[in-house]
């Protein structure tokens, strides 16, 4: 994992104010397993995001760019109808 950033903060009348910009994410070797699985659900081998801002202030999160590659899905439907990925969602990793 790769995190840069320009940022600001100020912390006035018991008010925290943080500001970040030009924020570049990079993820490499990214995966989501159940427990017990050899096979990931979900699996990145890299994932990069560009140009970021976020303002705390204004709740406010702008991506400029974002590349993705060599990801794959692997979802399955039981016997129950019951998505593979709802477990996951459930917290029930």
């Amino acid at each position: 994992m790769a995190f840069n950033t320009r940022y600001r903060f100020e912390f006035q009348n018991s008010s925290p104010r943080l500001v970040l910009k030009d924020a570049d994410l990079a993820l490499n070797g990214l995966s989501i397993k159940k427990k017990g699985k050899a096979s990931p659900l979900f699996s990145l081998s890299t994932f990069k995001a560009g140009g970021m801002q976020f303002d705390l202030e204004t709740r406010k999160v702008l991506i400029s760019k974002v590349d993705v590659q060599n990801g794959k899905i692997a979802a399955t439907i039981d016997e129950q109808g019951v998505l593979n990925w709802q477990d996951l969602i459930a917290g029930r990793f």
